[in-house]
């Protein structure tokens, strides 16, 4: 009678329990509603988890005298996780050519390059491989976080002219306006040019850097390329520089 008891007793406690949690969330379909989630828990952590790297096109331009550039735009398609430190490869016609490491920021498209490499004839094709195995991602946990650590440079009077007529030697130059809206100073910026034919495809490219950029400056960009690049329709500017290094701001 004892032990009959107990478990009637067990009974109604649980059920005073379920009782509670469902006039807490409101209505029979919330309480539902609550344990189906909990149900999906590890689902929704596996959803979470950062995504690869996505390479969006990578090209090798020739230079002539059998040198060429590998350039490589990639994407970050996470907008929260970001790594500070990923090992690459360039592999062209199945060997390894050049190997390197670099950042990659959340949600950004960053160039990875390699000017002037000598190659011995023209790239039959071109890839580039990441060590993502032994990679740490990193999570910016809030929006004011997430600010903190992404790069704020406005580019404007973007002025692109494909043929500077020059009476000894024609050469294509791209012309811009930079400013830090960023809240650091920082000690050096690098920017990314790539020329784009009407396709969209990467048909030339460059590089330069912005030394002492101080928050609210403006700065005047200038890239020139020798000789005349005919297919170049349109330019985009890549800042990069590791927000995320506080030894690259400068106090």
């Amino acid at each position: 009678m004892g032990v009959l008891l107990l478990m009637i007793f067990d009974i109604l406690i649980v059920l005073l329990g379920v009782t509670g949690w469902i006039m807490y969330f409101g209505s029979q379909a919330e309480f539902n509603k609550m344990l189906s989630k909990m149900g999906n828990q590890p689902l929704i952590f596996k959803q979470d988890k950062p995504r690869p790297l996505v390479i969006k096109e990578i090209s090798a331009l020739s230079e002539g005298a059998d040198k060429y550039d590998l350039i490589a735009l990639v994407k970050n398609v996470n907008t929260q996780w970001y790594i500070k430190n990923i090992n690459y490869q360039f592999v062209v016609d199945g060997e390894t050519v050049d190997s390197g490491s670099t950042f990659v920021l959340a949600g950004q498209e960053k160039v990875i390059s390699k000017f002037g490499i000598s190659l011995s004839q023209q790239p039959i094709s071109v890839a580039l491989t990441f060590e993502e195995n032994d990679v740490t991602w990193s999570r910016a946990k809030t929006d004011i976080e997430m600010g903190a650590i992404l790069p704020n440079f406005a580019i404007d009077n973007v002025v692109w002219m494909p043929i500077v007529d020059q009476k000894l030697a024609p050469f294509s130059r791209l012309t811009a306006q930079i400013t830090n809206k960023s809240v650091y100073n920082f000690w050096s910026v690098g920017f990314y040019a790539l020329v784009l034919d009407a396709g969209g495809s990467i048909v030339g490219a460059s590089y330069t850097t912005w030394d002492n950029a101080f928050e609210g400056e403006q700065h005047q960009l200038i890239i020139s390329w020798d000789g005349v690049i005919n297919r170049g329709r349109d330019v985009k500017i890549y800042p990069d520089v590791d927000v995320t290094d506080p030894s690259l701001r400068k106090q």
